[in-house]
């Protein structure tokens, strides 16, 4: 946490995949299937912040980014916010 380094959350979804039953619930996209990386917005976590919130900053920030993904296909495959 003293880098200052941002750290950018990055997720990815696609249309057509085969979910593996672990404790991730990791997927393989299937073959020929459309799919979609969303980057979040870069994320500087000050060098006083305490580890639990630093924590919780960096996981609000790749569930943002999860959720933008997931949310891709169920509209239909549109662009977000358009």
């Amino acid at each position: 946490m003293k880098a200052q380094i941002p750290l950018c959350s990055a997720c990815y979804a696609t249309d057509r995949h085969w979910r593996v039953k672990s404790w991730d619930r990791f997927y393989i996209p299937k073959p020929f299937s459309r799919g979609v990386l969303v980057y979040g917005e870069p994320l500087t976590i000050p060098p006083d912040t305490p580890l639990e919130e630093a924590i919780a900053m960096a996981q609000r920030a790749m569930d943002d980014a999860q959720s933008i993904a997931d949310g891709y296909f169920a509209s239909g495959g549109a662009a977000p916010g358009g």
